[in-house]
């Protein structure tokens, strides 16, 4: 299972949050989108869509996403997750739903290993784009 978890503090780190302007910028910011992208009805942006009403549909906030739950939607876009903390499979309770990743009882996101592999071969593209915006080269 994927989780992340930002270091502790006085704050509470389940209350940094999102709105739909914010979370745009963020992609823009690290070059999974451009300026143009973000406020154009091209792939790029359509993904990122995609990404704010899982997140927000998750905890059933159309407003805001937490910051932890994208940091584990981005671990799984960015391949940066090791295999050791991934769950096998969602909870059966939560196997009919079509969103990515579950709340645990823990009240973290989580994403299953097969909703890991959907995610990087879905989100592919803005994963291409992050290696461009950083001037890696992608090998065809």
């Amino acid at each position: 299972m994927i989780v992340a978890s930002l270091p502790s503090s006085e704050e509470n780190p389940m209350t940094h949050e999102l709105d739909q302007t914010k979370f745009r910028e963020f992609f823009v910011h690290i070059g999974m989108i451009s300026e143009q992208q973000a406020i154009t009805d091209t792939k790029e942006n359509v993904l990122v869509l995609e990404i704010w009403r899982n997140l927000t549909s998750l905890r059933r906030n159309e407003d805001t996403v937490l910051i932890e739950d994208m940091k584990v939607f981005m671990i799984a876009i960015l391949r940066l997750n090791d295999g050791k903390i991934m769950t096998l499979e969602k909870p059966q309770e939560k196997q009919e739903e079509k969103l990515i990743g579950f709340i645990n009882e823990d009240n973290k996101m989580q994403i299953s290993v097969d909703e890991s592999e959907y995610v990087r071969k879905h989100f592919d593209l803005l994963y291409t784009n992050h290696l461009q915006f950083i001037g890696k080269v992608i090998e065809a």
